[in-house]
């Protein structure tokens, strides 16, 4: 069983942001209230001794019910001038999330690991006049395996890969969006994506080693679903690049130890 009480982040928080061309804020929720939940969870894991490797391994369904749970929504406006966008945090009469995870770590004598997980969640909102929607804080499903050759405690290499699915259009609690002065168009939402990182690492000496890495090798243009909810994007929106994850970046770092 669970109870959270609102933060006060999300009972007192207020902001603006007025343009010539977009507007939007947020405003408080004084009557917010509790967030109550029952959640429910089976699983398992273990590990098999394997000749000349070792594997471990979990997963796991879950499924919760909540009460007055707390999200924050744009209770009205379209983000333009002429009809400023409002975001409020808020209680939804009733949720349910349900989903399944688990993962994978196969450790082979030669210096080879493997690491793999998931994790999967969908969700429904039902408000006060009993109507039910999607949840849109929800992730799509999520998808990371990453091998990595170590054969001593000098150096490594690894290279990971991070897969997302595209976020439903029909999971969303407003599906479209309204423009001023136009029609109400389809939400934006984040398309599935698959990315690259390799990494690497050289211990010079006991207290000195030094790490580098390559993020998004193959410089995919791609949008973190987290990242644009809430923001009321139109799929005709003009401004959609500004909100993409990094492209390709390197990083390189030294570790001191004493």
């Amino acid at each position: 069983r669970g109870f959270r009480s609102p933060s006060p982040q999300e009972v007192n928080s207020f902001f603006s942001n007025i343009t010539p061309t977009i507007a939007y804020g947020q405003i408080a929720n004084p009557d917010l209230k509790p967030e109550t939940s029952n959640s429910y969870e089976i699983g398992l894991r273990g590990k098999l001794p394997l000749d000349n490797s070792n594997l471990r391994y979990s997963v796991a369904a879950y499924a919760g019910k909540y009460r007055n749970f707390i999200e924050s929504m744009r209770i009205r406006g379209s983000n333009t001038a002429a009809d400023p966008g409002v975001n409020q945090y808020i209680n939804a009469s009733s949720a349910s999330i349900h989903g399944f995870e688990g993962r994978v770590d196969w450790r082979l004598n030669s210096g080879w690991n493997l690491k793999t997980g998931f994790a999967y969640t969908e969700g429904t909102t039902t408000n006060r006049n009993g109507k039910k929607t999607g949840l849109d804080s929800i992730s799509p499903l999520s998808v990371v395996a990453g091998l990595r050759y170590e054969p001593n405690q000098t150096w490594f290499v690894q290279g990971d890969v991070l897969y997302n699915s595209a976020k439903k259009r029909s999971d969303l609690v407003s599906p479209t969006v309204s423009v001023s002065g136009q029609p109400a168009q389809p939400a934006f939402t984040s398309s599935s994506f698959a990315i690259l990182d390799l990494a690497g690492g050289y211990r010079i000496s006991k207290n000195v080693s030094v790490n580098a890495g390559i993020r998004n090798l193959f410089d995919r243009k791609y949008w973190v679903w987290n990242d644009i909810r809430g923001l009321g994007l139109a799929s005709t929106a003009n401004n959609l690049d500004a909100y993409t994850s990094p492209g390709r970046s390197f990083n390189i770092s030294m570790k001191l130890e004493y």
